[in-house]
């Protein structure tokens, strides 16, 4: 900053005493120039005092706690007693605590069923299969516009839906749609 510039200091950075200067230190005062410097250097010390300070509570806990709403639930408990038991039985380094935490989550969640999910519209219609239903109530139950498709239309989306079916209940274990009766007795 140039000399033809000024800027307003706070009351406390314009003249600072400084001790072991010639003569009282009390009286004598550094010069106004130096008084920004001095506030920056304050509050930089400020600042890297807070810093070592948040270092050392990070030093003193170790690891970060879990949310208060985690250590509310009853199994929490359980699941770090057992965690501390394996560690003190096995002691494992890094890699093999990963590995065992990696199993445990495995054991824990159950794996999805492969493949992709049926329609809503094979799922009714299994179900319809499966209580006894004609497949011409189920194709107009399922199917949207099935009365008034041509007769070309009707056959492709029948024997998909035919299709679909069959591997739902094979799938499933349950009785295939061919053997299933219709007839009225």
């Amino acid at each position: 900053m140039s000399e033809g510039q000024s800027k307003a200091l706070p009351p406390e950075a314009q003249a600072v005493p400084q001790p072991g200067g010639i003569g009282n230190p009390a009286e004598e005062a550094r010069d106004r120039r130096f008084a920004e410097l001095d506030a920056l250097i304050a509050t930089e010390k400020q600042a890297a005092r807070k810093r070592r300070q948040s270092r050392k509570h990070k030093r003193k806990t170790g690891r970060k706690k879990p949310a208060a709403a985690s250590l509310a639930e009853p199994w929490h408990r359980a699941v770090t007693r057992s965690a501390g038991g394996h560690r003190d039985k096995y002691r494992p380094d890094r890699q093999t605590a990963e590995r065992m935490a990696k199993a445990y989550r495995a054991a824990l969640i159950p794996r999805r069923k492969p493949g992709r999910k049926p329609d809503s519209a094979t799922e009714t219609a299994a179900g319809m299969r499966m209580r006894g239903d004609p497949w011409c109530e189920v194709y107009s139950a399922v199917v949207p516009g099935w009365r008034r498709m041509d007769k070309h239309e009707r056959a492709y989306d029948g024997a998909r839906l035919r299709r679909n079916v069959k591997g739902y209940l094979r799938r499933r274990g349950l009785k295939s749609p061919a053997r299933i009766s219709t007839w009225k007795k």
